[in-house]
């Protein structure tokens, strides 16, 4: 994908200037990053991740309106939450929070978005200051809960569940002002390609 791609880019210009890199490595670097943008033009490898957080956000629109000025939270710093993250600020979303199990991540992403980083602990009091939450992490169990929800006095949510597995429970979907859009329902709307489909 364009992030490894980018980060061997990286290193291999640092090399560089370092003086650092033999012939073999020199070699085996401008054939990795020849054919991983071969991969890449003729393959289509990035669409898929790139689509579902653009009709995930879309939808986000049909619900909020423009997502100009409105506050997001982040729930997850790996690479689907930056995607999400660097396609909210070209939509110019407002203020973006960024929550993770590892703080030190949250940081490093939340510098590259001008965003504010938090810790998991804090997700309720940030979920009720949200107007989206887009979910990403790893995780094996739910990240969010109804309860976790809390009191929004009429304003909307929109939640966005981009985890497999999936990171909210499906009752937050039920409160009153909630749109909760998951893979599933993502899928059904053709942005992803189904196992069966390949």
């Amino acid at each position: 994908e364009s992030q490894i791609l980018g980060q061997l880019r990286a290193a291999y210009t640092l090399a560089t200037e370092l003086g650092s890199i033999g012939t073999v490595l020199h070699d085996l670097a401008q054939t990795a990053l020849r054919v991983g943008k071969r991969v890449h033009t003729d393959t289509g490898i990035d669409r898929a991740g790139a689509s579902v957080v653009s009709v995930a956000l879309d939808r986000a629109e049909q619900a909020l309106g423009t997502l100009a000025g409105r506050r997001a939270l982040i729930v997850g710093a790996g690479s689907m939450g930056a995607l999400a993250g660097a396609s909210l600020r070209r939509r110019g979303i407002g203020e973006v929070v960024v929550a993770n199990r590892s703080l030190e991540r949250a940081e490093r992403l939340a510098e590259t978005l001008d965003a504010r980083p938090i810790a998991l602990s804090a997700l309720p009091a940030h979920i009720a200051e949200a107007d989206l939450l887009v979910s990403s992490t790893g995780a094996t169990g739910l990240m969010v809960e109804a309860e976790h929800v809390g009191a929004r006095g009429g304003r909307p949510l929109v939640v966005l569940d981009l985890a497999l597995p999936r990171d909210v429970a499906p009752s937050v979907g039920e409160l009153v002002g909630v749109t909760y859009v998951d893979l599933d329902s993502l899928r059904s709307s053709g942005a992803m390609v189904s196992d069966a489909d390949v």
